[in-house]
This record gives structure tokens, C-alpha cells and sequence, in this order.
């Protein structure tokens, strides 16, 4: 995308990111909002060969995916920090919530270990 797309029609946004959610604005004095997705429905996210690359995958409520693709500077290393503290508590937030299928999926972790080392 960072090749195909026109520097001229990238733009300046700022990325906000809280515990739930991932909100995308215009870098101007409206800070007008631009996309908006929730942690739970982020499938992807990576940083590039290039250290100032990053981007993330949204699976949409139409059963679709879409990609956004930052550019920051000077690298993404808070940006890809911080969204993996999110996701990670977003995680912890489920297991707290159903303890009982935390207990099943390391129950398996379990199982499947001792099937690899016998």
C-alpha cells in the first residue's frame, strides 16, 4: 500500500488508542474522526521492513477486511506497544470473564505438550 498509494494522498492523522478501541483522526483543529474499530475485531497488526511501517487488520460487522497503514515517525515501536497492551488487556478481560473456558484452553496447552514430548 505505501508504494502504490501517492505520498500527495496519504494523510496526517492521529491514532488514539485507549483499552476498547482504536480511533483514527484528522491531524486538524476539527480532529475530525476518520475510522473507529474496537480491540476485539482487530485480526492483525504488524510492523513493516521499514521501521517507520505499520498496519493493522479490521474484521468488519459485513464479514470483510480492512487495512490501514501508518507511516510514523520517527519509528512505530510506541504505536505497536501500545496496541499490544491493549489487546492484551482486552484479553485478560475475557479470561476474568469466563474463567471456566480459560480453564479448558490450559487444560488442552496441557494436553497437547505432553502428546509432543512422549
Amino acid at each position: 500500500v505505501a508504494t502504490t498509494v501517492p505520498k500527495e494522498k496519504w494523510l496526517v492523522v492521529n491514532v488514539n488508542v485507549s483499552p476498547s478501541t482504536i480511533t483514527i483522526c484528522h491531524d486538524n483543529e476539527n480532529n475530525e474522526q476518520i475510522f473507529e474499530c474496537r480491540i476485539r475485531y482487530l485480526s492483525f497488526m504488524g510492523a513493516g521492513m521499514d521501521p517507520k511501517c505499520f498496519g493493522i487488520i479490521i474484521h468488519c460487522a459485513d464479514n470483510t477486511f480492512k487495512c490501514h497503514v501508518f507511516q510514523c515517525e520517527p519509528s512505530c515501536a510506541q504505536l505497536c506497544k501500545t496496541i499490544e497492551a491493549a489487546c492484551k488487556l482486552r484479553y485478560q478481560k475475557c479470561i476474568d470473564a469466563h474463567p471456566q473456558a480459560a480453564k479448558q484452553i490450559e487444560q488442552t496447552k496441557v494436553n497437547y505438550l505432553t502428546l509432543i514430548s512422549i
